[in-house]
């Protein structure tokens, strides 16, 4: 996973000209999820990611990885519903 992941974190950092910081953050929430995964390898939930700021993760930005790397499974809920 953080192989794949890391690929798709070099382009979105020089597309979207991210900090070395938050790269470095968004790689070290990715080795977390991954430590922590139940099932090496699986898609992991949005909720999972949001928890990381508890541990010393990034959350928002993972998750733009994750997607772009087809791993997530955003099970967020909408607050404004129609």
């Amino acid at each position: 996973m953080l192989a794949h992941c890391d690929a798709v974190l070099r382009e979105h950092t020089a597309r979207f000209d991210w900090s070395k910081k938050l790269t470095n953050e968004v790689k070290r929430s990715i080795k977390l999820l991954q430590a922590l995964q139940s099932t090496p390898g699986a898609k992991i939930h949005a909720s999972d990611v949001l928890e990381l700021p508890r541990l010393g993760g990034t959350a928002l930005s993972t998750i733009e990885i994750l997607d772009a790397a087809d791993l997530l499974i955003d099970d967020r809920t909408l607050a404004v519903r129609h």
